[in-house]
């Protein structure tokens, strides 16, 4: 992955694209997520090529504005992936999806906001 970020990176900055608002990354990246939701708009099939493309899109915004703010995507994933699995233990997921016990600990955790 720091392969990817490196390029991303350089791309940006050979552009000046580099000093982007936060608050820019963040619509585009609304944006290209809501162009990989309209591939699946009336069906439940798409291109995986234009698939791709918009999964792309999205990471690229998402690496600029991890940058814009200091944030370590690297470090972030790490300690979501704990946080989710105190979250979420997988015991409550032994069997299959557990909707119940997901939505309880959403409802749980939005409370606490």
């Amino acid at each position: 992955m720091n392969k990817s970020i490196d390029s991303i990176l350089k791309f940006n900055k050979v552009r000046h694209w580099d000093n982007a608002k936060p608050i820019h990354y963040a619509k585009s990246i609304v944006i290209e997520s809501a162009e990989l939701l309209e591939l699946f708009q009336w069906t439940e099939i798409c291109d995986t090529q234009k698939a791709s493309h918009e999964a792309a899109d999205i990471f690229i915004y998402l690496i600029g504005f991890c940058n814009s703010l200091g944030i370590d995507i690297n470090t972030a994933v790490e300690q979501k992936i704990l946080l989710n699995a105190k979250k979420y233990p997988a015991k409550e997921f032994e069997v299959g999806v557990n909707n119940d016990f997901y939505f309880k600990q959403k409802k749980k955790y939005r409370l606490k906001k």
